[in-house]
């Protein structure tokens, strides 16, 4: 729920914002993920052939989703997987 707050003149505000901050953490674009029920995959580019693999991700923001496990730095990730086209 949002509330919308109107402060009156003499009154202040105080707020605190947190961002984390980690160098060292391994991290894919949200568009290349692929959710199948509660599982999350990522497709790799191995020579010319696309791989599916699991991952367990983080933290998650907006753009940008923590990978805790199932890829290393470097592997080539496929962006924009194709969706599975309707058959019915």
């Amino acid at each position: 729920m949002v509330r919308k707050f109107v402060l009156k003149p003499g009154q202040a505000i105080t707020g605190r914002v947190t961002l984390l901050n980690s160098s060292k953490v391994l991290t894919v674009p949200n568009i290349a993920l692929v959710q199948e029920g509660a599982d999350y995959f990522v497709y790799l580019m191995e020579k010319s052939t696309k791989l599916k693999q699991k991952v367990e991700l983080g933290l998650r923001g907006q753009i940008r989703s923590e990978v805790k496990s199932g890829l290393s730095a470097g592997a080539k990730l496929v962006l924009v997987p194709e969706k599975k086209e309707d058959k019915s």
